[in-house]
């Protein structure tokens, strides 16, 4: 059997490439499979579905190029099967009240994964093919070091952007002892997205966390096989967010790591939705404000209390909850059972 998988670089995000890679990784070693990487035009996908004549489509992520080749390339050859894995229940419902070539994709594939964990309560027409899953975090994303003997307190891992480190804590954060080292890319820009709401440049916003740079001190990019090094250096992970976003992969890292989540959900605002975070309910600390997560931080510092069995009773329970194992055979079976024509969702 032949597999065609778009794990196309410079997508949306690096963690979709990232998670991606990994997911490539569960396709058993009988299958020949192409992977295609590079950004190409929907002509060039489609010569390259016409080279290989795959049995099975793989699309990771929602790339428009790729999907109107895979889509186009089903007219012609109707018995390929297509697998999507979608990172956004925002648009897979928002795609089925318009045309376009999303919605065609959800209507054309066999099996959507969505990698989001359960879905809100919405009305969505490919239920009979949606495997509600999460991204796979693999074993390298355990504890190492015990969290008593961890020699640093707090960190923030992710993009340096407006929703995930609030212009407000920033500017509050600076008449405080409070010391963050921040890991993460720099953006030129944010997409629009509607969860990326607040009105400011990403000039302006980076001399603004530029300014804190006494309390927030910023370390770098690092790669995805330093991130579980570095957060085992750490005992809280800090998230002051002013906004939601569809869902947080590094927080879950965090969490089967050891690393204690404190993280800024105002659930008194109508401006965004606060159940983004409602996957993790139980395995964080949770702030309204940038008032209160500061002085929550403030009392922290000063609390020499040795929370180890918090620490490992996280990373036991979100190992139970977010199961690697059990994603990976889940979609083993399902590439066997699509190309069989035997797929069902209870299966």
């Amino acid at each position: 059997m032949k597999v065609v998988y778009f794990n196309l670089k410079g997508g949306n995000s690096f963690s979709v490439e990232y998670t991606g890679s990994i997911i490539k990784s569960f396709i058993p070693s009988e299958y020949t499979i192409t992977e295609v990487q590079a950004l190409a035009s929907q002509d060039i996908f489609i010569q390259i579905l016409n080279d290989v004549n795959p049995d099975l489509i793989i699309l990771n992520d929602f790339i428009i190029n790729s999907a109107q080749a895979s889509l186009t390339y089903k007219i012609s050859n109707s018995n390929v099967k297509i697998i999507y894995i979608s990172y956004n229940w925002f648009n897979l419902r928002e795609a089925q009240k318009v045309s376009g070539t999303l919605k065609n994709l959800i209507d054309s594939s066999d099996v959507i994964f969505n990698l989001n964990g359960k879905l809100p309560d919405i009305a969505i027409s490919c239920e009979d093919k949606l495997e509600s899953f999460y991204y796979p975090t693999p074993p390298i994303f355990a504890i190492t070091t015990s969290w008593i003997n961890r020699p640093n307190m707090f960190c923030y891992v992710g993009n340096i952007v407006p929703h995930k480190i609030g212009v407000d804590f920033i500017s509050k954060i600076k008449s405080t002892n409070i010391i963050i080292d921040c890991y993460g890319n720099r953006l030129d820009e944010i997409p629009y997205t509607p969860w990326s709401f607040r009105d400011i440049s990403m000039t302006d916003y980076y001399t603004t966390f530029d300014s804190a740079n006494s309390n927030l001190i910023y370390k770098g990019v690092i790669s995805q096989d330093q991130v579980p090094v570095i957060l085992n250096n750490y005992k809280y992970f800090i998230i002051p967010h002013d906004g939601f976003e569809i869902f947080n992969w590094t927080m879950l890292q965090a969490i089967f790591c050891g690393i204690i989540p404190l993280v800024i959900n105002d659930r008194s605002q109508t401006n965004f939705n606060y159940t983004w975070i409602d996957w993790a309910q139980g395995f964080y600390y949770g702030s309204n404000t940038s008032d209160e997560m500061i002085n929550n931080l403030n009392l922290i510092a000063a609390d020499n209390t040795d929370k180890t069995k918090i620490s490992e009773y996280i990373s036991s329970s979100i190992s139970k909850k977010y199961n690697y194992e059990v994603f990976k055979q889940r979609f083993i079976k399902v590439i066997s059972d699509v190309l069989s024509n035997t797929y069902s969702k209870d299966s």
